[in-house]
């Protein structure tokens, strides 16, 4: 059971990711970085997946997430600082508001 919602959560969540984040990539005039996002997403996923299942506070899993991606780009694209942690920040938000629904 913990299979198949996974990889429904995660192809859910990289699809509007790395939607978000070509979108991101136009505004920032930069490099979409789709395989670094897809990267990042299979450290972080399945992490935030297990996380979810102790007392751990929703908002303290996504600080974490959100963290540990902007790392992810900041060293992997690489990105400025600023443009690692707003697109960690924006594809977060967006693929976390979706998942209310």
């Amino acid at each position: 059971m913990f299979h198949g919602t996974w990889i429904l959560a995660f192809l859910t969540t990289v699809t509007i990711e790395i939607s978000v984040a070509l979108i991101w990539a136009r505004l920032a005039k930069c490099k979409a970085p789709i395989l670094e996002l897809l990267i990042v997403n299979l450290i972080t996923h399945p992490a935030a997946f297990v996380l979810s299942a102790t007392s751990l506070a929703f908002s303290t899993i996504e600080f974490l997430v959100i963290v540990v991606e902007a790392l992810g780009y900041r060293v992997a694209v690489p990105l400025p600082w600023r443009k690692a942690i707003t697109l960690a920040l924006v594809t977060n938000l967006v693929s976390m508001s979706l998942s209310f629904f």
